[in-house]
């Protein structure tokens, strides 16, 4: 099956446009979600040391009303002095309030009104009475999350959703929560959204950029083939002729073959004598073998005889010595 250049440009393109969809996909569906549970983990976990750096701070008050330093009227006075003036966040206004299990508001920074107010009726916009679901949360598990509708930091005006963290301090009963607010987090989330599809541009067109240039050689690509297939019919003739030329050399290479055949006879005739030779070469050798062994044992046999004789000239001598000296000794006599 073959491609036209438009169909090959086609595929590429929607290859590309594919691509951009799943990392889009990848992006929204995967990334940003757990990006928000991870940061909503890291908000609720700074939310819980703040609030147990302030109970900390009460049982220092506790401790000193225990010891009889302070009565419990002054403990209570100073520590909420102490909580009322904290401030943190990056604008100086996320805040402590403490309120008790009426639940009666005991102190709030940003809403001096409803300090010593019962809250039993207090609901957000949504209706929750967010006070009672901070009691029941504390009474169930000493401490808690809870989200409802609040005013922005110290603007009454402007009322988002919060999530707060509430935690009881047992010897004075009360109830002592900070909270962040989820537009901020929002916020945060939208920046990095931003941020990722500011980041998937870029990679777009540098992704395209890389396929623009494959695209435009296709037309060339298409001319290069047209003309190897020119070159493979030229080849295909070209072994046609091959293929007759080889039969003739396969026609003479068989007449060889019977003159290779008439040689490999002769030779074979030659090899048999060649063989003959060598058997009657090797019983010379051996019967030149055995004349070897039996003149080797005359020449040890003569040697021994040599040396009986040597040994007989020898006594000879020392015999005639003998005898001179006996004639000598008997002419002296």
């Amino acid at each position: 099956m073959k491609f036209s250049a438009r169909d090959i440009r086609t595929k590429i393109v929607g290859l590309f446009v594919i691509f951009i969809l799943l990392f889009t996909g990848f992006v929204f569906l995967w990334v940003l979600p757990r990006t928000k549970q991870a940061v909503m983990r890291v908000k609720q976990e700074q939310l819980q040391y703040l609030v147990q750096s302030m109970v900390s701070l009460l049982n220092d008050y506790y401790q000193d009303e225990q010891k009889g330093k302070l009565t419990r009227e002054a403990a209570q006075q100073r520590a909420l002095e102490r909580i009322k003036e904290m401030r943190y966040g990056p604008e100086g206004k996320d805040y402590f309030w403490v309120n008790d299990f009426g639940p009666k508001m005991v102190m709030h920074p940003f809403r001096p009104d409803l300090n010593g107010k019962d809250l039993s009726d207090f609901k957000d916009p949504n209706g929750k009475a967010l006070f009672v679901e901070f009691v029941k949360t504390c009474r169930a598990q000493g401490a808690g999350f809870v989200d409802y509708m609040w005013q922005w930091k110290d603007d009454k005006s402007r009322i988002v959703p919060k999530l707060s963290y509430v935690q009881t301090f047992a010897p004075w009963g009360w109830i002592i929560g900070t909270g962040v607010y989820l537009n901020e987090v929002m916020d945060e989330l939208a920046s990095l959204r931003n941020s990722l599809l500011m980041a998937t541009i870029p990679l777009a067109l540098i992704v395209l950029g890389l396929l623009i240039f494959p695209m435009r050689q296709l037309g060339r690509l298409h001319s290069v083939a047209s003309g190897l297939s020119v070159a493979s019919e030229e080849v295909a003739s070209a072994a046609g002729r091959i293929s007759g030329v080889s039969q003739s050399l396969a026609q003479g290479s068989s007449e060889q073959a019977a003159s290779l055949e008439e040689t490999s006879a002769s030779l074979e005739e030659m090899a048999s004598m060649t063989r003959t030779n060598a058997d009657n070469a090797r019983q010379a050798d051996a019967l030149m073998g055995e004349t070897s062994r039996v003149v080797d044992t005359a020449n040890t046999s003569m040697t021994r005889l040599t040396a009986s004789m040597q040994e007989v000239s020898a006594a000879s001598q020392e015999t005639a010595k003998i005898i001179k000296t006996i004639d000598e000794i008997a002419f002296q006599t």
